[in-house]
């Protein structure tokens, strides 16, 4: 059965992959590939480094669906993501230059918090990507992952108040980040237009957890990443 937007719905989009059918695979990466690019950027900085993150996801995507388990609608997209979100920190825990690390000078144990309203998502979206990896781990997991700091120990191999110390210094550099912003663009700004009026904003979360937007166009794995995909369908579900 088609879905409203033309596509299969995720039910019968999983039982027309089972049997290996080459449209089921084209659907779910044209309909998914934009979200997981989202998910992944939360985590990874560097355009080389995602795409590689993202081939090695989508791989394990396809040959892992023999043991997914459908739950109802919605299920494939989070089981993909949490694919996503694993391969990212797999990839940052044992790349040497993405351990956790201390910046020198002394932040607040308690801080404001992070104001994003009036942020454009795009430069919300590079002040969190410009966290040392340590804090931007926790604070993804935190926010968009929904994690406890007793979950996020466990997953990353740290101490809980480790955790939540990380989280606290995330916050408080997000929040001089805006807040540096939000002076350079009182400078810019004509008199009369106040500091709300640039551009409104809905959470701190919008700014990258939306599938939709040009920041993907940005972060994109689109323009080379079909070639990659279906290079691989010949083996895949051979190993499923």
């Amino acid at each position: 059965m088609k879905a409203d937007n033309g596509g299969y719905n995720e039910s019968d989009l999983v039982s027309l992959l089972a049997r290996m059918d080459g449209k089921a695979v084209k659907s779910l990466y044209d309909r998914y590939v934009e979200f997981l690019t989202a998910v992944c950027a939360r985590y990874i900085a560097d355009d080389n480094d995602r795409k590689d993150v993202l081939q090695e996801c989508f791989i394990r995507i396809f040959t892992s669906l023999g043991k997914f388990e459908f739950r109802g609608e919605g299920s494939l997209k989070a089981w993909m993501a949490r694919i996503v979100v694993n391969e990212s920190l797999r990839f940052l825990k044992k790349n040497s230059n993405y351990g956790f690390i201390e910046y020198g000078d002394r932040l607040p144990d308690m801080v404001d918090e992070p104001e994003p309203e009036g942020i454009p998502d795009d430069v919300l979206n590079d002040m969190i990507l410009s966290l040392p990896p340590g804090y931007r781990m926790v604070f993804n997991l935190y926010v968009f992952e929904r994690k406890s700091h007793k979950e996020i120990a466990a997953m990353l191999g740290i101490g809980e108040s480790s955790s939540a110390s990380q989280f606290s210094r995330a916050k408080a550099l997000l929040a001089r980040k805006i807040k540096e912003y939000r002076g350079r663009q009182d400078g810019e700004r004509p008199v009369g237009l106040h500091a709300g009026a640039a551009r409104s904003g809905d959470a701190l979360t919008r700014g990258v957890s939306q599938p939709d937007g040009a920041q993907h166009e940005r972060h994109g794995f689109k323009p080379f990443s079909k070639a990659v995909v279906f290079a691989y369908l010949p083996f895949l579900w051979l190993t499923v």
